[in-house]
């Protein structure tokens, strides 16, 4: 934050002045900055609450009620015992809730699918609004999204979660189906049954 303080001007006035002048600048930049962090506290609690509301409100739908972020920003929910989601806030001024979800473990898919999963990227041609992706540190394959949560209704939010936990399903199938398959050739890209609801999706369903 700028100030409208001019150094040149405090040189002219003897010591005295300019100690008075520099206690009062500091004075005056102290409450500047314990205004703004006030302020910033206040903005972020506002978009946390929205945030939180957001997570709540999905949980109370499918039945959830206790689905809420801990310490650490972050929940899950397992559909079916197999598929685990996980919610994560890095951010809460950006509003953005991130979803992950573990597809497979990364020496599981041979390297030859590397360009298969690039290809399904690709204008979300087999991922939708989500991204295939890789996490060295954990050595997992994963299937991620952004949602930006101050942008859709709660049944909007709803349906989002929904559709990213059917092509997480597709794709731990998909996987598992490769891999029995490793070959040096690129393998073609499948179609994409996005108009078929798996028995996983159905716990998610009102």
């Amino acid at each position: 934050m700028q100030t409208a303080w001019a150094p040149s001007r405090v040189i002219q006035h003897p010591a005295s002045f300019v100690t008075l002048h520099e206690a009062q600048k500091r004075w005056v930049l102290r409450h500047l900055r314990a205004g703004d962090a006030n302020g910033l506290s206040k903005q972020k609690g506002h978009h946390m609450e929205l945030v939180e509301t957001v997570i709540r409100q999905f949980g109370e739908t499918i039945g959830l009620s206790d689905l809420k972020l801990d310490s650490e920003n972050i929940c899950s929910l397992t559909v079916d015992g197999e598929i685990e989601v996980f919610f994560q806030v890095l951010d809460f001024k950006t509003n953005v809730i991130r979803l992950n979800s573990k597809l497979a473990n990364l020496n599981s898919v041979p390297k030859s699918l590397y360009q298969h999963l690039l290809e399904a990227n690709y204008n979300g041609i087999g991922t939708g609004a989500a991204a295939l992706s890789i996490n060295l540190r954990s050595s997992e394959v994963l299937l991620t999204q952004a949602i930006q949560a101050d942008k859709l209704s709660a049944e909007e939010f709803a349906d989002t979660v929904k559709l990213f936990v059917k092509y997480t399903s597709f794709w731990v199938q998909e996987l598992v189906e490769l891999a029995k398959f490793p070959s040096d050739d690129p393998v073609s890209m499948p179609e994409m049954p996005v108009d078929n609801l798996s028995s996983q999706m159905q716990y998610l369903m009102p």
